[in-house]
C-alpha cells in the first residue's frame, strides 16, 4: 500500500528538521525506496511501520538514521572544473600571501559525500604548491553520513569511481593498487580530516 499524503508530509518535515533536505513532490518515490531497508534493519515489514515508530519514538537515533538515508551522495574527482581552476590559480596563490607568516592552511569541504572532492583538492595542493609541504595543512571534510564518512577516513575508490574525472597520471601518483580497488598513499590521507557534522546543528568546530 502507497503512503498515505500524510505519512509523506511527517517524513518530509522530520528530513527537513534534521538534516536541511528538503524532499520535492516529484522525489516522493524516493521515501518508500530508500527507508525500507531502514525499516527491515530494525525489523520492521514496511514504511508505514516505520513512520509508527518514529512517531512512538522520536528521541531515539531513528529520525538520523532517515535523515542520513535520504541523502544524495552523488560526487566524483574533479567534479565541475571550474572551482579547482580558481582554486589553483587564485585562491590558494592568495592565501600563500596572506598565511606565510603563520605557515598554516585550513580548507573545508561541506557534505563532501565519499570523499573525491578533499581528495581532488588534496591533489591539487601537492601537485602545484611544493611549498606547501612545510606547511600545517588540513583540509576539513565534513558529511551528515557516517558511512561517506567512513568512505573518505578510508579513502578507497572502485575503478569505476577513479574512472570519473580522475585523470590517469594522477591516480598513479596518488593512489595505489588495493585488490581491485585503488587507495589514496597517506601523504593524502593523513591531511584530510574527515568527520561527521550535521549542518543544521551547532557548528562543533573551532575556527
Amino acid at each position: 500500500m502507497p503512503l498515505a499524503t500524510v505519512e509523506m508530509d511527517f517524513l518530509k518535515q522530520l528530513i527537513a528538521q534534521r538534516s536541511g533536505n528538503v524532499i520535492s513532490s516529484n522525489q516522493d518515490y524516493l521515501l518508500e525506496s530508500r527507508l525500507i531497508p531502514v525499516a527491515r534493519s530494525i525489523g520492521l515489514d514496511n514504511v508505514h511501520a516505520l513512520v509508527a515508530e518514529l512517531r512512538r519514538q522520536p528521541t531515539s537515533n531513528l529520525p538520523e538514521r532517515v535523515a542520513e538515508a535520504m541523502t544524495i551522495n552523488e560526487t566524483s574527482f574533479f567534479r565541475d572544473m571550474s572551482p579547482f581552476d580558481a582554486l589553483k590559480e587564485t585562491v590558494i596563490p592568495s592565501l600563500l600571501q596572506k598565511r606565510a607568516a603563520s605557515k598554516s592552511l585550513s580548507i573545508w569541504c561541506g557534505a563532501s559525500s565519499s570523499g573525491q572532492e578533499p581528495y581532488t583538492i588534496a591533489m591539487t595542493l601537492r601537485d602545484y604548491f611544493n611549498e606547501l609541504n612545510s606547511w600545517n595543512v588540513k583540509i576539513h571534510a565534513t558529511d551528515l553520513s557516517e558511512e561517506m564518512v567512513k568512505r573518505t577516513q578510508d579513502g578507497i575508490y572502485s575503478q569505476l569511481e577513479v574512472n570519473r574525472g580522475l585523470p590517469a597520471a594522477m591516480l598513479l601518483r596518488h593512489f595505489e593498487r588495493a585488490g581491485t580497488r585503488w587507495r589514496s598513499r597517506p601523504e593524502l590521507r593523513r591531511i584530510i580530516d574527515a568527520r561527521r557534522i550535521n549542518l543544521t546543528s551547532a557548528w562543533p568546530m573551532a575556527a
